[in-house]
């Protein structure tokens, strides 16, 4: 058994010096003569490609390239992520440098579009950098709800006309209204539409930009030290006269912002409530029709802008007028807001690109979505003594220019991204990152069947011959897989590549679930590699989701939708097998999107997952079938071919990163004879 922990020094030696004095992609005027970043990442600066393809992987991964494809043989030079950002270098940092260079950004919009950490951040960043975006949308409602507030007035392409699906269906094509399947006679059109429109945007004078137009609020954020932007970047418009707070609430809680709102002004601030000039439904949601300037069978000489009907805008245009103005946001957080689609299009908003201050109303259960966007942020109890006070302070605070965010947070940014960063490397160092497997699931088998499940499931992929298996070194289904999976590459007399990623320590008791000590630190697993990650379970479940690109779960209690929800923010994926019950099979507010069925994996494998009359050989073979199915696209999307040599597979570039990390992280490995060597 091999442990290979995360070693934390170098860590505690960067300063918040270090962390901040690298290259700006978020800038304000103030900041325009500072470089876009240092000779660290001079690899990155490349002329900029007129056009940047944004998608979500697991439903438009092939949608991509097919069109940029077609926008290439049109003369465009088009960024797509998977071509251009070459091994080592930060996919952060990368993203950030071709957004803030492109001239046009086009979103694959796709149920999901916006839902997840990148597609999210790059259309914010490239809507506070003032870039044109030309949307394709895949989505029957337009604008999609996340992203009303964004797209609420800006013109789309659709990914098929009307006419085209009518005819479509005609012919009996039963794929005609599936996004998933896009044929080349359609990309062809849709990307003539956004090259002529790209063309006639650049025929235009481009007027000056007012540097002070989006101007940084509280301070310019660094792009190139990677995870630094999952802090707020604030934005906001000039203004004369008193701070603007705006609050955001649902009309349930009318009364209660009546209060807060009365409370602010008294201290001096201008207070705009979300719900002032909206005569909300009953659901608290702004209505959705829209009337396009063209039609929706239009092909060839685009408009200059497609609108929609000052009913339909109205809206989603107040909120972002005031949040563009306002010095702080607030939102009230209730199970109503939760609920409301308004509400969370407003969070959609505002998350990454202003100061956000949660109040939380009452108890509720939050939804994956809403954990990912503030989950982290201190709350405000409103049912606590002396919340006012702390609001008041809090508000002050982020309106002080001279204040700073307080050096553990950037820290703990920095340290996530250095974490994730780390573990790819260790991973890929010995073993092949894209052909690695995470199994997570319930740490107490409930059934006869998910145990033989989880036997057969460790057996096939023993058999497939070049998986990498990764758990979270707990106990239950994860263990019984890695533990049968060992055993048949045993008898096969092959090495059995596994990691158990666990963290540093929990100060909750988790003797039960893994292997703890009694000063809570975690123990070595007994087989496969161990790797230490994060200073808390939640912090490890982080790390892990942003590092493996394929996950199965397997029953699951209600502490693994922290988990899930990390894995699809990532734009991950999760298999789950629905018919084993418990997390898997949809229970404890598991979000509804890990039971969609993957592009590019055949319906009738992904059936079986829920069939409860199916048997435990027949649900392990369906599970390999749609890991290979989805590492097949995998490598296309990196351009190699199955069988091909992996990245960073040769022996002598192996050595020399293992060597020079053993030498720099001080890590130690625990030989067989469990005789420590320190290198």
């Amino acid at each position: 058994m091999d442990v290979v922990p995360v070693e934390n020094k170098r860590l505690q030696n960067l300063t918040k010096r270090q962390a901040l004095t690298r290259g700006l992609t978020f800038r304000s005027g103030k900041d325009a003569v500072r470089q876009v970043a240092t000779e660290k990442y001079s690899s990155l600066q490349e002329e900029g490609k007129e056009i940047l393809i944004s998608y979500v992987r697991a439903e438009a991964a092939h949608h991509a390239v097919t069109l940029k494809e077609q926008l290439s043989a049109l003369g465009f030079s088009v960024y797509l992520d998977v071509d251009e950002i070459k091994t080592g270098v930060d996919w952060q940092d990368a993203l950030n440098y071709a957004v803030s260079n492109c001239e046009v950004l086009v979103p694959l919009v796709t149920p999901h579009y916006g839902e997840t950490r990148w597609t999210n951040r790059e259309v914010k960043l490239a809507d506070v950098l003032g870039k044109s975006v030309i949307p394709v949308s895949f989505v029957k409602r337009w604008p999609p709800r996340c992203l009303a507030i964004q797209f609420a007035t800006t013109q789309f392409v659709m990914w098929k006309t009307e006419n085209e699906i009518k005819e479509a269906k005609e012919k009996g094509e039963r794929s005609s209204e599936d996004f998933r399947h896009w044929d080349k006679k359609y990309v062809i059109a849709v990307a003539r539409e956004i090259g002529e429109m790209v063309r006639n945007d650049g025929e235009k004078p481009k007027p000056k930009r007012d540097p002070s137009k989006r101007g940084s609020m509280l301070r310019s954020y660094p792009a190139f030290l990677p995870d630094m932007v999952d802090g707020p970047v604030e934005v906001m418009e000039p203004r004369v006269g008193k701070p603007l707070i705006v609050i955001g609430l649902h009309p349930e809680q009318k009364l209660f912002g009546r209060s807060l709102k009365f409370l602010l002004e008294n201290e001096g601030y201008e207070v705009w409530l979300s719900i002032e000039e909206v005569e909300a439904n009953s659901q608290g949601d702004f209505p959705m029709k829209m009337a396009r300037s063209v039609s929706a069978d239009y092909r060839g000489q685009m408009h200059p802008l497609l609108k929609f009907t000052p009913s339909c805008t109205s809206v989603p245009e107040d909120f972002q007028s005031k949040a563009d103005q306002a010095g702080v946001v607030v939102f009230v957080l209730s199970e109503a807001f939760a609920n409301s689609k308004t509400s969370k299009g407003q969070v959609f908003y505002c998350e990454h690109r202003k100061h956000v201050i949660p109040i939380k109303y009452e108890e509720f259960d939050m939804p994956g979505w809403m954990n990912m966007l503030i989950g982290r942020k201190r709350y405000e109890n409103s049912r606590t003594d002396g919340y006012k006070e702390l609001v008041i302070s809090r508000i002050r605070r982020a309106l002080d220019p001279t204040a700073r965010a307080s050096e553990h947070n950037e820290m703990n940014e920095v340290k996530m991204a250095y974490s994730t960063r780390f573990l790819k490397q260790t991973i890929d160092a010995y073993s092949d990152l894209l052909k690695c497997v995470y199994v997570f699931g319930g740490v107490s088998i409930s059934s006869k069947r998910t145990l033989d499940i989880c036997r057969s499931l460790g057996q096939m992929l023993a058999d497939v011959g070049d998986i990498t298996l990764a758990t979270g070194g707990l106990f239950g289904a994860a263990d019984v897989v890695a533990e049968s999976f060992s055993e048949a590459c045993k008898s096969r007399h092959c090495e059995a590549d596994i990691w158990h990623v666990v963290p540093e320590r929990d100060d909750q008791d988790y003797t039960r679930k893994a292997r703890q000590h009694a000063d809570r630190t975690f123990q070595v697993v007994p087989y496969g590699r161990t790797v230490f990650s994060g200073d808390s379970m939640e912090e490890r479940e982080s790390i892990v989701a942003r590092v493996f690109e394929i996950a199965v779960l397997i029953e699951g209690e209600a502490d693994l939708s922290h988990e899930c929800v990390e894995f699809l923010w990532n734009d991950h994926l999760v298999i789950p097998i629905k018919s084993t019950g418990g997390a898997a099979g949809g229970s404890f507010g598991i979000p509804h999107k890990i039971f969609e069925v993957p592009a590019g994996v055949a319906e009738l494998d992904w059936n079986v997952l829920k069939d409860d009359n199916a048997n435990a050989e027949d649900v392990a073979t369906a599970v390999v079938k749609i890991i290979q199915s989805l590492q097949e696209t995998l490598h296309l999307e990196n351009n190699e071919p199955v069988g091909a040599v992996p990245r960073l597979r040769s022996r002598s570039i192996r050595q020399r990163i293992s060597k020079a990390r053993l030498q720099s992280m001080n890590t130690v490995i625990i030989q067989e004879d469990n005789s420590p060597t320190d290198f």
